[in-house]
């Protein structure tokens, strides 16, 4: 929970106080305001909040983690630039500033300081927007030729700004959320009749990339309120009435076509009808629910982890606006006597996943590129400083890859030839491989027929005088059973050391993946639940010695650059370590489809009895999920590949014999759920 300071209690800080006086992710301490009466209002709404007119004493007080900005624009750049000057978190309403350079002056305070600043574009936070913007990512549209936008209404009218910036803010950073880009030429046109010199009407002209023309009109001198948006497109067009609640979305198949017969001219009212197509009008459903309380909600979860973005949902000092959001993965379902659907299931849509955050990228790779810093660097160390605050532990270690992240983590505990090192038997081959690679040998345990983990009652059998260093790994977002296995490590005199690949942000009992064991492997392979442009892993540890010696053992036995003062362990070849530019963890926390197979047969939702055992935080991962979710894919999948290239019952023939010839060596549970996973056992 972070503890908020809300300055300006006028108009909209209201809504943001009742939004962040939440108490789940966040408090709301103290809120400011030089008019008596409002403060009087709060404090007779919220009895518990501390209220005051002078903002300097909270925006330096160190129980205050962030700061919420509501106040007239001329007055953003002071606040927002002394709550960055002491360390605060900062959300600003829109705009951030009247002034460019200033905008841009607190854009790069944050950074350094490590602060997020947030602008409040609280329309990327609307429903209907961003379906808008799922349909656009899918090409429903087809290419888009313009967009029109009305925002008008009378009043609230303001004397700091004119109607572009108060107005046409929200438009702006909705066409750049659906564009992914930024207007190259921009013409507007006001007049000002209220106030002089501040334009009560703009109409305004956007060009972007693409040859995508945007018009604008917003005012607060106009009779009628309206939030109107057209999206033309080459294949359909589609209008979005935000004060239209049940059917703010509709979606015209309509468009121009080139069918008629060549002539030099349209003779009859038919032929000219024939270049038009009429179809239908679909009007999709909008869930409906408060953008303002997604908004607030966004915030905390920025500051658990640790994000240092001077934009926060991506809306930034000149408009650039791209929201995130939960993920969420759904899937058709098939009852029985129905066709085998055509496509494959996808697991992973990264496509989907970087244009939630590609501009974002874009600037990483920018800054990389800028600085020349394309093995390490500054990007590097600011992630792996994020990290590990994310993570909870110490010190963050990048490296090239997950195995390389375990390999590593072995050597630099001295895990060496000779020696043993217990993992589960149920585990990807990256785990075995990164024992052998340590010149170890891999010991494995059976899982347990509940969870599929390492079985902890059956570790200490396995464990034996060469015994050095007990691997357990994380699987499908659930933490192994570390209380018992760090027990059984100790009396054995052995390490710990966890493979987290699979449980990035879960925590078991209060503590997080990679704070139970000596050292910790993760991986940011692009399907995990963070991933990498490519691939990438760390180490995680809680001593300063150990993550020197992961660096220096990652950087050829160097802790200084071009300076091999160190020596590898003998026979080693150098691994590199990564290179990558901002990382973004979008972390999924349930949504699984439910799928049925071709049998009507229910398959558990696995989050969901997962939970129910401990009260552990499991983050699912999936990528990597329950063998029961493999099983259906697994199904749903041969009967697709038998559709398309003929039958598969020899190649699960020969897969069931495979796992029936295994040898019985205490792994039957494992062996079991090999056959589960392929499909071969109910």
């Amino acid at each position: 929970m972070i503890r908020v300071a809300v300055v300006g209690a006028g108009q909209w800080g209201p809504n943001l106080i009742r939004n962040f006086h939440n108490r789940q992710t966040s408090e709301v301490v103290c809120v400011i305001d030089r008019d008596a009466a409002r403060l009087a209002l709060v404090r007779a709404r919220f009895p518990d909040v501390q209220v005051g007119p002078d903002a300097e004493p909270v925006l330096v007080d160190p129980d205050v983690d962030a700061v919420v900005v509501a106040t007239p624009t001329s007055t953003h750049h002071r606040l927002v630039k002394t709550a960055l000057e002491h360390g605060k978190h900062v959300l600003v309403e829109k705009p951030i500033t009247s002034d460019v350079d200033q905008a841009e002056e607190l854009r790069s305070l944050a950074e350094r300081a490590g602060r997020i600043l947030m602008v409040g574009h609280v329309f990327l936070y609307n429903a209907g927007v961003r379906r808008v913007k799922q349909l656009l990512d899918a090409g429903k549209l087809g290419r888009v030729y313009y967009v029109s936008m009305v925002r008008t209404n009378l009043g609230p009218i303001r004397t700091d700004v004119n109607a572009a910036w108060d107005l046409a803010s929200h438009d702006i950073s909705i066409v750049n959320y659906w564009l992914g880009a930024e207007p190259k030429s921009a013409s507007a046109l006001g007049g000002s009749w209220i106030n002089e010199g501040i334009e009560d009407v703009v109409f305004a002209t956007l060009r972007y990339p693409g040859e995508v023309l945007v018009n604008l009109h917003v005012s607060w001198l106009n009779p009628r309120k309206a939030r109107d948006i057209t999206v033309v497109g080459e294949k359909r067009m589609l209008t979005f009435d935000d004060m239209n609640l049940s059917e703010s979305l509709r979606i015209y198949d309509k468009r121009v076509t080139d069918e008629r017969t060549p002539m030099t001219y349209v003779d009859s009212f038919a032929s000219f009808r024939a270049s038009v197509r009429e179809g239908d009008i679909t009007i999709p459903k909008v869930a409906l629910g408060e953008p303002l309380r997604a908004e607030c909600d966004h915030f905390p979860r920025l500051h658990r982890l640790g994000a240092c973005t001077a934009d926060g949902w991506r809306g930034g000092a000149r408009g650039r606006a791209r929201p995130g959001g939960d993920p969420a993965l759904r899937a058709s379902r098939r009852t029985r006597g129905e066709g085998v659907v055509p496509d494959a299931i996808p697991l992973v849509d990264l496509k989907a996943q970087h244009a939630e955050i590609a501009d974002e990228v874009e600037r990483g790779f920018a800054r990389v590129c800028a600085q020349a810093s394309f093995v390490l660097g500054p990007e590097v160390a600011a992630f792996e400083a994020a990290f590990a605050r994310f993570s909870g532990v110490a010190h963050c270690v990048g490296v090239a890859n997950g195995t390389d992240a375990l390999e590593l983590a072995l050597r630099a505990v001295g895990v060496g030839a000779g020696d043993e090192v217990i993992m589960p038997a149920n585990t990807f081959i990256a785990t075995a491989l990164a024992i052998a690679r340590a010149g170890a040998t891999p010991v494995l345990v059976d899982c347990d027929p509940v969870y599929h983990l390492i079985d902890a009652a059956a570790v200490p059998a396995r464990l034996g005088p060469r015994t050095r260093a007990i691997v357990p790994v994380h699987l499908y977002g659930q933490m192994a059973p570390l209380e018992q296995l760090e027990t059984a490590a100790r009396a054995a005199g052995v390490l710990l050391i966890e493979d987290a690949a699979q449980a990035q942000g879960a925590m078991r009992h209060g503590i997080g993946a990679g704070g139970f064991g000596v050292a910790a492997g993760t991986s940011f392979y692009p399907g995990k639940n963070l991933g990498a442009y490519g691939d990438a892993g760390a180490v995680l540890t809680g001593s300063a010695e150990l993550a020197a010696k992961v660096r220096a053992l990652g950087n050829y036995g160097s802790e200084v650059k071009y300076e091999a003062n160190a020596r590898a362990v003998p026979g080693d070849r150098p691994l590199g370590t990564i290179a990558c530019p901002e990382h973004r963890g979008a972390h999924r926390s349930g949504g699984f489809a439910y799928y049925t197979a071709g049998d009507e047969r229910p398959l558990s939702r696995v989050v969901q009895s997962y939970g129910s055992r401990r009260a552990d935080q499991h983050l699912p991962d999936h990528a990597n999920h329950a063998p029961s979710w493999l099983a259906a894919r697994w199904r749903i999948q041969c009967q697709i590949f038998s559709a398309r290239q003929g039958p598969v019952r020899t190649r699960l023939q020969r897969c069931k014999r495979q796992t029936a010839q295994a040898d019985d060596s205490g792994q039957k549970h494992h062996h079991r759920l090999a056959q589960c996973a392929l499909g071969l056992r109910r």
